[in-house]
C-alpha cells in the first residue's frame, strides 16, 4: 500500500485528476453502483432522463479524480498547490469575529481541499474524519498531516474524542466535519437530509451549542480540471434549539450545497438504509442551493467605503459580491465660517454610506451626508441644507490583507450644499490617492497620499483651481475582547482654500461588535489648523446580515 502511494505521490496534479476522472467514467459504464446513484438522484432531487444521466457521469468522474488526487498531497505537484479560498477576506473576518470555527461540509467536490486551502489563514485546522480501515487511515492521515492539517478519526463508541476537538476550538482553531453520511448505529439523530428522513450526526450541533459558536457551511468545488475553489457561506446560529432541531438545521445547510452542485456529490453511498420512519421536517428552502447558504451582505467592516470613523482608506478590498450600509453622524465645535468669517458649530446627520465590491480587486462606494447645518453662527445664526455626495472607486493593485498591499483610489464630490451660507462651495472636486498598508496579526497600518483639485468657489476669482496634497496615516489594533482601537492623522497641504474642508486633524476612536450583527464606531477629533474646529466627534452604526 505504501509503495503504491509513493508512486502516486510523484504524479503531476493534472495527470492524477485526468486519469482519476477516466477511471471514474469507466466505473460508470461498467455499472458499478450505478443503480444506487440513479435512484438517489431521482428520489431526492426528482431528476430523470438525460439530465440524471449527465449528473451521474459527472459524479463518477469527480469521485475518480478525488481517489487519485488525494495521494499527490506533499508531492512535487500536490493538491495543496491547486486549491484556493474563493473569499479569503470573508474567512479572515469570521476568524476574527468568533473564538473558533465549526465548518460543516458534505462529500461534495474535493472535500480534502477545504482544510488545505483554509490552513494558511487559520492558526489550527482539525478534520474530524470517519474511520475506514487501519491501513488506509494510517497512510491518508500521513498525507493530510504534511500540510499542517490535524486529523482526528471518529471511532465507534469513543467518547473521549470530544475533548480533543473542544481543545482545538477553544484555541481559536477550526474544525471541519463531513457530517452527511450515515452515523454508527445507535449514535444518530432523526432529521431530514435531502428531503428524506435519515439518521444524522449530532456532533456539529453538539460542539456549536457547547461552545456557543455558529456552524458555517463550506465546500470545495472543481471549477475546472486542476483547480479547486473553496466556498464559505454564512454562519448559522443554533442557540436555543434542541438537539433534533439543531441537527436538522445543519442537514439543511448540507442539502443546499448538494442541490447547488449535484454533479459533484458522492451519491454512491447507501445514505438512507435503515432510515427512521419519520423525522422533523426540514426547511424546504434548501432546494434554492447557494441562495440558502450565502450571506446577502458580508462583513461590512471590511469595506473601504465603510471604514468610518477614519478617513484614511485601506487598499484591502472586500470579497466579490460584498455590499455594505452604514448610518452615521459628525460634529465640529467652533469651526471657522470660511465665507462670512466668525465661528460656528457644524454637524452632518445622517451620513449614509453604501459600498460594494463587483470583484475581488475593485470596490465602489457612495457617501452622502443627507443634511448639514451650522449652529450659533456669529453672522447668520443657524442654517442647514442638503450635503454634497461623494463617489469613490478603490482598486487593489498588489498584495492581500495580511502583509503589504498597494492600491489606487479616485474620489469625486458632487455639489449640492448652499454656497451663500458658507456651508458648501457649490463646486465639483476630485481627489486621486495612492494607498499603501501593512497588516500583521491584530494590528494594521494604512497610509494615503495623492492630488486633490478644488475649484475656487468665488465666481469673481481669476484663478480656476487649487491643487492640494491630501495625506493620511491610520493605525488600528484589534483587542482579544472584540473592540478595535483606532488612531489617525490627516492633512490637506497647499494654499488655504476656502471651503476645502478640514485642512488637518487627528482622531482617536474604536469599533465595537454588538449583538444582532451590529457594529458601533465612534471617534473624537481635534483640528490642527485655523480652518478646522477645535474639538468634535464622529460616530456610526453598521448593520451586517449573515
Amino acid at each position: 500500500m505504501e509503495s503504491f502511494v509513493r508512486l502516486l505521490n510523484h504524479l503531476s496534479h493534472d495527470t492524477a485528476t485526468r486519469v482519476g476522472a477516466a477511471l471514474g467514467l469507466a466505473a460508470f459504464h461498467l455499472g458499478l453502483r450505478r443503480a444506487t446513484v440513479r435512484r438517489l438522484l431521482g428520489e431526492t432531487l426528482g431528476l430523470r432522463g438525460t439530465e440524471r444521466r449527465r449528473l451521474a457521469r459527472q459524479a463518477y468522474a469527480t469521485m475518480g479524480a478525488n481517489f487519485l488526487e488525494v495521494w499527490t498531497i506533499g508531492g512535487p505537484d500536490g493538491l495543496e498547490h491547486h486549491c484556493r479560498v474563493l473569499n479569503p477576506g470573508w474567512l479572515q473576518h469570521l476568524q476574527k469575529r468568533h473564538q473558533g470555527l465549526i465548518f460543516v461540509t458534505p462529500h461534495l467536490g474535493n472535500w480534502e481541499a477545504e482544510a488545505i486551502a483554509a490552513k494558511p489563514y487559520l492558526p489550527r485546522v482539525m478534520v474530524y474524519a470517519k474511520e475506514q480501515s487501519e491501513g488506509v487511515d494510517r497512510v491518508l492521515t500521513a498525507c493530510r498531516s504534511l500540510t499542517g492539517v490535524e486529523v482526528h478519526l471518529a471511532r465507534r463508541g469513543n467518547r473521549t474524542s470530544a475533548l480533543s476537538v473542544l481543545r482545538v476550538l477553544r484555541d481559536r482553531g477550526a474544525l471541519g466535519l463531513t457530517a452527511d453520511q450515515r452515523p454508527f448505529r445507535g449514535e444518530g439523530v432523526a432529521a431530514e437530509f435531502l428531503g428524506k428522513p435519515a439518521w444524522c450526526h449530532a456532533s456539529p450541533a453538539f460542539y456549536a451549542q457547547r461552545l456557543k459558536l455558529p456552524v458555517i457551511p463550506a465546500f470545495a468545488l472543481r471549477s475546472r480540471t486542476g483547480d479547486n475553489v473553496v466556498f464559505i457561506g454564512r454562519p448559522v446560529d443554533l442557540t436555543g434549539l434542541d438537539e433534533a432541531a439543531a441537527t436538522g438545521r445543519v442537514m439543511d445547510l448540507m442539502s443546499a450545497a448538494v442541490a447547488a452542485f449535484p454533479g459533484q456529490y458522492f451519491w454512491h453511498h447507501e445514505r438512507f438504509r435503515r432510515a427512521p420512519p419519520e423525522a422533523p421536517a426540514g426547511n424546504p428552502r434548501w432546494r434554492t442551493g447557494l441562495r440558502f447558504l450565502a450571506a446577502p451582505l458580508l462583513a461590512l467592516a471590511l469595506l473601504p467605503g465603510v471604514e468610518d470613523p477614519l478617513t484614511t482608506v485601506s487598499a484591502v478590498v472586500a470579497p466579490e459580491g460584498t455590499v455594505g450600509l452604514r448610518i452615521g453622524a459628525a460634529y465640529w465645535k467652533e469651526q471657522r465660517n470660511w465665507l462670512l468669517g466668525g465661528e460656528r458649530d457644524t454637524y452632518q446627520a445622517p451620513i449614509v454610506t453604501i459600498a460594494g465590491s463587483p470583484s475581488d480587486r475593485v470596490a465602489l462606494d457612495l457617501s452622502w451626508p443627507i443634511w448639514v447645518g451650522m449652529i450659533h453662527d456669529q453672522t447668520n445664526g443657524s442654517r442647514s441644507d442638503f450635503g454634497d455626495a461623494t463617489i469613490g472607486v478603490t482598486w487593489r493593485a498588489l498584495g492581500q490583507a495580511e502583509g503589504g498591499v498597494l492600491g489606487l483610489r479616485s474620489v469625486v464630490t458632487l455639489p449640492q450644499t448652499d454656497y451663500g451660507q458658507g456651508l458648501g462651495t457649490d463646486s465639483t472636486r476630485w481627489t486621486g490617492l495612492l494607498l499603501a498598508g501593512w497588516g500583521w496579526g491584530a494590528t494594521r497600518l494604512d497610509a494615503q497620499t495623492g492630488l486633490s483639485i478644488h475649484p475656487v468657489p468665488d465666481p469673481a476669482s481669476s484663478k480656476g483651481q487649487n491643487d492640494l496634497i491630501p495625506w493620511g496615516v491610520a493605525l488600528s489594533h484589534r483587542l482579544d475582547a472584540g473592540p478595535t482601537l483606532l488612531a489617525e492623522a490627516t492633512g490637506l497641504d497647499g494654499p488655504q482654500v476656502p471651503g476645502a474642508g478640514p485642512q488637518g486633524e487627528v482622531r482617536a476612536g474604536f469599533r465595537l461588535p454588538l449583538p444582532a450583527d451590529l457594529t458601533l464606531d465612534a471617534a473624537v477629533r481635534r483640528g490642527t489648523t485655523r480652518q478646522d474646529g477645535t474639538w468634535g466627534g464622529i460616530a456610526g452604526l453598521t448593520w451586517t446580515t449573515r
